[in-house]
Order: C-alpha cells, then structure tokens, then sequence
C-alpha cells in the first residue's frame, strides 16, 4: 500500500541536513512516498544603538531574507540530486519558529527526518534543543540522522572554517 503522508525533512543548508534529505529521499524509495523538504527561517529585530528611528523603534532589516534562503533550500537539493530531478520532492521555505512549523507539518507526516550537527561531545552526549523539541513535540516519529554520515560528505568550500549559523538571532535558518 502507498502511504500518501510524505516523509518531512528539516533543511538548513549544512552538511548534515543534506545528510539527512539523502536519508529521507532512500527512506521514500522503500516506503513509496513522497519528501517534503523544509527550511525554516525567522527574523529577529535588530536593535539600534544610539539615534532612534522616527517612530521610536529600533531598526529593522529593510530587505526580504527569504529569497536568500530559497536559494539555500535549492542548492542543497541539487547537490543532494546531483542536478537530477525528483518528482516527488517537494520544497517550501517557511517563516516561524522552527520547533513550532516543523511540529504543525509533522502532523501530516508519516516521519520527521533531521540532521545532527556535529559540534563536538557535548552534542553527543546531548541533543540539540531544536531535535529534542521536536522529539517532545512531533506528531509523527522523529529520525535524527548522525553526524558521523555527513562527516563522509566533502565539506564544501562555504562551509570551510566557517562557525555555525546562529540560533536564535538573525535572519537566518533555525535548524
């Protein structure tokens, strides 16, 4: 029987969220369904220092991040593809907190798949506060996809040296 529910993958760009979209696309060969992929952004305000703005507030980021961020989303589903086409991967960029809007699409999920960064031992030791949280509140069983896979992966040159992507000030993706 093929479930029509699509397995749910969280993507942030990184190595290990690749990982686990490759984990998610071979785990919809077995189970004949479909992936639906999902980067998740929000934004911040940025609190100015010094002059207030003319209402009084701070200020904000006057350009639209999303675009920045779907081509983040498409990039690594092409590397992933390695620029093939896969017509039952589909792929949203989505705005919000990323335990809340992963939690509400895993309700029509059959699975949550998530990559494990790997930042060392005490995330080994730990999940991430966004993996436990969607432990604690997905709607369907949550795979956390080992770190040690998307060590086998070549680290791209952006990624090279670069410090992980903060969690919880930005813009940037929450995963």
């Amino acid at each position: 029987m093929v479930e029509d529910r699509p397995i749910l993958v969280g993507v942030d760009g990184s190595r290990y969220s690749r990982e686990a979209l490759r984990w998610a696309l071979a785990e919809a060969d077995r189970r004949d369904c479909a992936v639906r992929a999902v980067l998740v952004w929000h934004t911040e305000p940025i609190v100015a220092a010094g002059r207030p703005t003319v209402v009084g507030a701070g200020a904000r980021a006057r350009t639209d991040p999303a675009p920045e961020y779907l081509r983040r989303l498409d990039n690594a589903i092409r590397e992933v593809l390695d620029e093939q086409d896969d017509p039952r991967l589909t792929a949203d960029v989505v705005q919000g907190a990323t335990t809340e809007v992963l939690a509400v699409a895993s309700r029509q999920a059959q699975l949550l798949v998530l990559g494990s960064h790997g930042h060392g031992r005490l995330f080994e030791v730990a999940l991430g506060t966004i993996a436990q949280s969607c432990v604690r509140h997905a709607a369907c069983p949550v795979v956390i996809v080992p770190a040690s896979l998307a060590d086998r992966e070549p680290v791209l040159a952006a990624e090279r040296g670069a410090a992980p992507l903060p969690l919880t000030y930005g813009p940037g993706p929450l995963l």
